[in-house]
């Protein structure tokens, strides 16, 4: 009998790893599928926490890559990379050919698996904060299968990401054809949505504005790019054109076409102080939000006609004093745990529980 209710519990988690590939068009990529098995492991075994780790055999290291948890603020560090074999379960998984590993200490109990994969494995890992027993038989029989079930979806993941890279290379294309490709934003702007747990759509759409949310500023004279005295009211009505027209380029472009309300909102302020529109608060859409943050910072730190460049902590200061005002305190906040001197910080791709 109580085999028969555990594999009902099993079954009723499994449709966590298929449903997002049914809602979004597509399908899931790797990193998605994996936070997914962590949170349909988590659910299974009443676990605090789960994490996939990449093996890199090359460099002998754990990559962080995907993972769930009932207490975010365990996980506010990036994504680490540790050496394999660093501790005995993961060197029985990884080393020793064992398929899993079960163990109990002073801080829970913990489980490790194998995931096979082309090109080499992950590890699978399971917390419980208040288990005071090893993992038993039937729990590690239902991960495994779980585990199973994800793997065999890895080869269309991994056709997700490389479909993913397919299109937008081809809107980077389309962005040089119109002069407004940007390759460097789109990585800051990625991790700082996927700090603020953002799911693959979400992303798809803040990499997109990033690529291309200066569309339109070559339409502004340069000599009113550079002025450092305030505008005239003439002025500033050419200089609000621009977002205008940005939008009208990037809606004949099909590979852009689903940037156009982001990146007409990139000058909109959180107090509503912005253009073109006023909008204010959560009208503006979230990936403009987050672009406008990512492309301040940058500016900051190049410097503007007038303004000195200014150092890393002095952007940030910058961002924070700008947070409530012209910026989203939530995505500053993010941008803060996010942005390094040398660019964004390796991130975990997340799943929080439900509260």
């Amino acid at each position: 009998m109580a085999g028969s209710a555990a594999e009902s519990d099993h079954a009723a988690v499994l449709p966590v790893l298929t449903r997002e590939r049914r809602r979004l068009q597509g399908g899931v990529g790797t990193r998605e599928l994996c936070s997914h098995l962590c949170e349909a492991l988590a659910d299974d075994l009443h676990a605090s926490d789960c994490l996939v780790s990449r093996v890199d055999a090359e460099r002998g290291v754990l990559v962080d890559l995907a993972g769930f948890t009932r207490a975010p603020q365990r996980w506010l560090a990036p994504a680490t990379e540790l050496p394999i074999g660093r501790d005995p379960a993961s060197r029985a998984v990884l080393e020793q050919g064992r398929r899993y590993a079960t163990w109990v200490g002073d801080d829970g109990a913990g489980l490790a698996m194998r995931m096979d994969r082309p090109g080499g494995p992950y590890l699978v890992e399971v917390w419980s904060e208040i288990r005071t027993q090893p993992y038993g038989r039937a729990e590690i029989r239902r991960s495994m299968r779980l585990v199973s079930q994800a793997t065999a979806l890895l080869d269309d993941a991994a056709r997700c990401d490389r479909d993913e890279r397919l299109r937008f290379q081809q809107a980077a294309s389309e962005a040089r054809e119109i002069g407004a490709a940007d390759l460097e934003l789109p990585a800051l702007a990625e991790a700082i949505g996927e700090r603020l747990l953002l799911d693959e759509d979400e992303l798809r759409e803040v990499r997109l504005v990033a690529l291309v949310h200066e569309a339109g500023r070559s339409h502004i004279p340069g000599a009113l790019h550079d002025k450092v005295e305030p505008l005239t009211p003439v002025e500033w009505a050419v200089v609000q054109r621009h977002t205008l027209i940005g939008q009208r380029m990037l809606s004949r472009m099909p590979y852009l076409r689903p940037a156009v309300a982001g990146v007409g909102a990139i000058r909109e302020h959180w107090d509503g102080g912005g253009y073109p529109h006023g909008f204010a608060g959560e009208e503006i859409p979230l990936s403009s939000r987050i672009v406008a943050v990512c492309a301040a910072y940058r500016a900051i730190r190049r410097g503007r006609p007038g303004r000195r460049p200014l150092d890393h902590d002095q952007a940030i200061a910058e961002l924070q004093r700008a947070a409530g005002i012209q910026f989203d305190p939530r995505v500053v906040d993010a941008a803060v745990a996010t942005i390094a001197p040398a660019g964004a910080k390796p991130t975990v791709r997340l799943r929080v529980a439900a509260i």
